[in-house]
């Protein structure tokens, strides 16, 4: 079964004016896209369809888990998103590009599917920091294998960093 057809409205039989409805996004949904960057996650879509003569309206609002890696961890995490976009959808009989937050749909269309805005409503909103909230605390909570071998790392580099190398020193030598 095709996940993303429960994405679509028809638009043919809706009457001008705001209709309301409801999704429930989970991982099977992520998998119908190729190359998404959320690959889990359960979350609530609400959308405001606003039906106007010469165009649609459609308001979403996202609220929900999805799974990331802790940047310093790279422990899997619930994080929570909280989110709204707003994109318009305008008739035009030939394609066209879209623009920004404008798309452009054939007016004789019967449905119109809402998959795409849902999945970059979501990934728009997915916090740019993702931090458990034990590694947050100072200090850290977060003991795993990766942290020990990052601070290994810099604690080589800024052995190496300490050392003084002048071109002057090494050209001396030469002297020597």
């Amino acid at each position: 079964m095709d996940i993303l057809k429960t994405f679509k409205i028809l638009i043919q039989g809706l009457t001008i004016g705001v209709h309301q409805f409801e999704f429930e996004v989970k991982r099977s949904f992520f998998d119908s896209f190729e190359n998404s960057a959320i690959k889990d996650g359960n979350i609530d879509v609400k959308l405001h369809f606003d039906k106007r003569y010469s165009m649609f309206v459609l308001d979403f609002e996202v609220e929900g888990t999805v799974k990331e890696e802790c940047d310093r961890c790279s422990e899997e995490i619930d994080l929570q998103i909280n989110g709204e976009q707003q994109f318009i959808i305008k008739f035009s009989e030939e394609e066209r590009e879209e623009i920004d937050d404008v798309s452009y749909i054939n007016p004789l269309a019967s449905e119109l599917n809402v998959a795409k805005y849902i999945s970059e409503v979501v990934h728009l909103n997915v916090p740019i920091r993702k931090v458990k909230s034990e590694c947050d605390e100072i200090p850290s909570n977060c003991e795993f294998d990766i942290l020990s071998e990052l601070n290994k790392n810099i604690a080589t580099n800024d052995e190496e960093a300490e050392k003084p190398t002048s071109i002057w020193d090494e050209l001396n030598k030469l002297k020597q």
